[in-house]
């Protein structure tokens, strides 16, 4: 059985394209057992599906299952986002869903990347804006060289 808590958590995965039990442990549920129990649940019923990340921690993303993809698309009319997942930024997306969480929850957030293009060197900053006092928070500012190698610049900070 599908909760309210479960819808709201399949169109948080379908935004981002992937999400971590980490993540939704910090945002739907009160611990890592809980969420851990939940994805378990969810695995079993082919409405989540998992990718390996090769890596100790996280493990696992989270991403929907090929059947829940279909009905997001022929159902519901949501336009499902395609998964992409870069080890090198797995930490950074981690924060960026969390903050973009909680950011949601005391105002509209916008989600805007801007960039700054060069033959050698792209700088990508990720802002969320929330419109209620018209904060911006930089959530990373990173370097991607034409060789592909990506370098962060910053740590995440608040610009009021």
């Amino acid at each position: 059985m599908i909760t309210k808590r479960d819808e709201e958590i399949l169109k948080f995965i379908n935004f981002f394209g992937k999400t971590y039990t980490k993540v939704l442990e910090k945002t739907f549920f009160p611990s890592f057992s809980a969420a851990e129990n939940r994805v378990a649940n969810l695995k079993k019923q082919d409405i989540i599906s998992f990718w390996n990340t090769n890596l100790v921690s996280p493990r696992r993303a989270i991403v929907l299952s090929e059947s829940t993809k279909n009905y997001f698309e022929r159902h519901l009319d949501i336009k499902v986002k395609k998964t992409k997942i870069h080890l090198s930024t797995i930490e950074h997306n981690i924060i960026e869903q969390i903050t973009f969480f909680w950011l949601q929850k005391i105002g509209e957030v916008k989600r805007t990347v801007v960039f700054n293009d060069s033959k050698d060197l792209k700088i990508h900053f990720l802002t969320l804006y929330f419109t209620p006092f018209k904060y911006v928070f930089t959530l990373s500012e990173k370097s991607v060289h034409s060789d592909n190698n990506a370098s962060y610049l910053s740590r995440p900070k608040l610009v009021i």
